[in-house]
């Protein structure tokens, strides 16, 4: 994979210089200045494309290790739909005594 990111590379590089030197050897003003900007683009795409073999090259050099998933107990499930309970609990009451919700004594 790190060699063809490489030979892509080196394949853009070539075709940037062939680029360059065609249009300095057609000596016209309005092309050179043409392909100035043809070479600046081709610069921008170029430094996008270093930028993304170095970050491709970046994350197969640091891979995650993979974590075991770990089981929930039956406590840990009780404990949580408690924390649910609660959670619900203090919602309503918080509705219940608000100023504009009317509330009813049965």
């Amino acid at each position: 994979m790190t060699w063809l990111l490489v030979e892509l590379a080196r394949h853009l590089i070539e075709e940037f210089l062939q680029g360059t030197s065609q249009m300095i050897r057609l000596g016209s003003c309005h092309l050179y200045n043409r392909g100035l900007k043809m070479v600046m683009m081709m610069g921008e795409h170029l430094e996008k494309l270093v930028g993304s073999l170095k970050s491709k090259l970046k994350a197969l050099k640091t891979k995650k290790k993979a974590y075991d998933k770990m089981d929930k107990s039956d406590s840990m499930r009780v404990e949580i739909r408690s924390r649910r309970a609660q959670k619900l609990i203090a919602e309503t009451l918080k509705i219940a005594d608000s100023p504009g919700h009317k509330s009813y004594a049965f």
